[in-house]
């Protein structure tokens, strides 16, 4: 076949498969990619809320300060539990939008437990929290997701983030920064109970 009717039969075959398929991009407008409510039910398939809620029940540690934390001592106070590694770079990215939510909100009963997940010493770990200027209670969980609180709410990655409402019900968040974060927060902010102050 002559050069010219091999380069025309290609082409004219190119603009038949295009009018044939142009639908495809317009279906594509409406496949929910990246919808944050998606994103958040996909978050909470591996937990069962059962299982979530006893390990809140269960839930006591002493934070780096010697202070020891529990579901009893944070009891009608909206609680975020944030686990994270140091060397997590999308931890410290959410670290800076909790540091904002804890200033903005701790008047109103927002509490935040941080769990680190390593082994490092403990004046590391400090400098980097100062470092960081990450003021809110800090346990460290050396065991990394072998260790006590990570196998007890079922952490497998770094960061998962647990949000408790006043009445004590728990549920995991896609992460802990962005709208729906945000939006979460201050939805069980406004649920009823009035902020009780940590002592």
């Amino acid at each position: 076949m002559h050069p010219i009717k091999i380069r025309k039969f290609f082409i004219g075959g190119a603009a038949i498969i295009c009018r044939k398929f142009a639908w495809i991009p317009a279906l594509l407008w409406f496949v929910p990619i990246g919808n944050p409510l998606l994103d958040a039910r996909a978050a909470t398939e591996p937990y069962e809320r059962s299982s979530l809620e006893k390990a809140w029940r269960e839930f006591s540690a002493r934070d780096l300060s010697g202070r020891i934390w529990s579901s009893r001592r944070v009891n009608n106070q909206v609680t975020i539990i944030h686990f994270w590694t140091t060397y997590c770079p999308s931890c410290r990215k959410e670290m800076e939008n909790l540091r904002r939510m804890h200033r903005a909100h701790r008047h109103r009963g927002l509490e935040i437990i941080g769990v680190n997940l390593e082994g490092i010493a403990r004046p590391a770990l400090s400098r980097f929290l100062a470092v960081h200027r990450i003021d809110w209670p800090q346990i460290q969980e050396a065991g990394g997701f072998e260790g006590r609180l990570a196998r007890l709410f079922q952490v497998t990655r770094v960061p998962s983030v647990f949000i408790v409402d006043r009445q004590g019900g728990i549920r995991p968040l896609p992460s802990a920064h962005g709208g729906y974060f945000n939006s979460a927060v201050d939805a069980a902010l406004k649920s009823g109970g009035a902020p009780r102050q940590a002592d």
